[in-house]
């Protein structure tokens, strides 16, 4: 069984809302030539077959079509990582040479090992449920379907305060707006560059 072909039955079975997009043939191409993938990997097969997932409206997986992978690292490569999601928070999912998935958590600016292959990491954001929500558990408010239900895919959701202050006590005591997901990431990323920077000093 293909990746797509798995991914469309655990879709069915779903406890989420799942959007595919659709692919767009010269994003396809564009990915292939300057990262060289492999059409039989999973990473090859959701980036080359689909043009993103949409899992409940909160997380992003990259393909070639709106959410676009190679534009996505296109904008991140400053900062030296391989980009393969993100949430509407900020974070973002990375791999490294292993294939291993490492997330960059908005509440404390640091990257995070999630102990899981690329494969792993699709099918358990698409297969949703009681996992997601305590992974999300400090960052979801009361309602909060209702209040992303019209969210574009290039736009987050920017807390007031941030969350990772030290002045948050209840994810339902703060407040959100929709915003530019790429402001929220280089706000996110910069300001952990510069805690890190001053930590070594």
């Amino acid at each position: 069984m293909t990746m797509i072909e798995a991914l469309n039955e655990e879709i069915g079975k779903s406890k989420s809302e799942i959007i595919v997009l659709p692919v767009d043939s010269e994003k396809v191409e564009k990915a292939k030539s300057i990262y060289q993938l492999d059409d039989k990997s999973s990473l090859g097969e959701i980036v080359t077959l689909t043009g993103g997932i949409i899992c409940d409206k909160w997380v992003r997986i990259f393909g070639s079509g709106d959410i676009d992978f190679v534009e996505k690292n296109e904008f991140l490569k400053q900062y030296g990582m391989i980009v393969v999601g993100e949430d509407i928070t900020g974070g973002l999912f990375s791999i490294n040479a292993e294939n291993m998935v490492h997330y960059f958590a908005p509440d404390t600016l640091e990257w995070e090992e999630l102990d899981i292959k690329y494969s792993d990491f699709i099918f358990l954001f698409v297969a949703g449920g009681e996992r997601i929500d305590e992974f999300y558990e400090l960052c979801r408010f009361d309602n909060w379907q209702t209040e992303i239900k019209n969210i574009k895919s290039n736009e987050g959701l920017l807390y007031i305060p941030f969350l990772w202050s030290k002045e948050i006590k209840k994810v339902n005591s703060i407040r959100h707006k929709i915003v530019p997901i790429e402001e929220i990431q280089k706000l996110q990323l910069e300001i952990a560059i510069a805690l890190n920077s001053g930590s070594e000093e």
